[in-house]
């Protein structure tokens, strides 16, 4: 089996009066990007792709499946798939709400979940080159710190904890802080978190809240993202310090 790494650039879109608007890279930079490509006889099996963030994220990114398929989609509060939820009251997923604004990124991340769900995830070549693709990533978007940040979308499931666990745990021995945040079981973020990740899990650790009076009310601090316009990462650690934090409905 061969196994191929390609970067490209991307440039960050944001969501600006309902309309897909790319942002001015004079004054915001491009993600690098990484895609793993594994080959038997020169066909290609399954691909892995590796964010470099994204327009509130300097950090990488690895994700393990679309909002749209997430293992949760069902039960989550904020899923728009969860059928007991009214939906117009809820504050709906973003990640969700990523996959209809961006579907090229929705096909890479599909793509990722099929990639951890098939043998080739299991291959020592292949998990060892995902460690060093992300720490290439980390290098080439210019990050100081050794960040990641697991799940931009989709959740930890039986299917792909196994290759999440050593994921985590070879880039902590690195030296690496990872967090994600979850909906997933509680065995399921004990196994996580005895990898060494950080777990932020979502209405106990990352609280949505109506506005910052709320929050008050409830003793939390506002992510700064969005009161401050910090960039997680770079400028804003809460979440991978496991700090509880409040976030808007966005």
């Amino acid at each position: 089996m061969k196994i191929k790494t390609v970067a490209s650039s991307r440039p960050i879109y944001k969501k600006i009066d309902g309309v897909k608007t790319k942002i001015d890279t004079k004054y915001h930079r491009k993600v690098i990007v990484e895609t793993i490509t594994t080959h038997d006889d020169n066909v290609s099996r399954e691909t892995l792709h590796i964010s470099g963030g994204n327009i509130k994220v300097d950090a990488t990114i690895l994700s393990v499946s679309s909002g749209t398929n997430c293992v949760n989609r069902l039960t989550c509060p904020y899923s728009k798939y969860n059928t007991s939820v009214s939906r117009e009251t809820s504050i709906t997923c973003y990640a969700q709400k990523c996959d209809d604004i961006h579907p090229s990124v929705k096909t890479c991340y599909d793509a990722n979940e099929q990639f951890l769900n098939s043998n080739v995830s299991r291959e020592t070549s292949v998990m060892d080159t995902v460690i060093e693709t992300i720490e290439r990533v980390n290098l080439r978007n210019g990050y100081k710190k050794k960040i990641l940040r697991l799940n931009e979308s989709g959740d930890l499931s039986n299917t792909n904890i196994d290759f999440l666990e050593y994921v985590v745990s070879r880039l902590v021995d690195k030296g690496w802080r990872v967090y994600s945040y979850t909906h997933s079981s509680a065995n399921l973020q004990a196994r996580i978190e005895a990898a060494g990740a950080t777990i932020m899990e979502s209405d106990i650790d990352f609280v949505i809240v109506k506005d910052v009076a709320e929050a008050k009310l409830k003793g939390i601090t506002v992510c700064p993202a969005q009161t401050h316009g910090l960039k997680c990462g770079s400028q804003c650690n809460r979440c991978a310090k496991k700090l509880i934090t409040g976030v808007l409905g966005h």
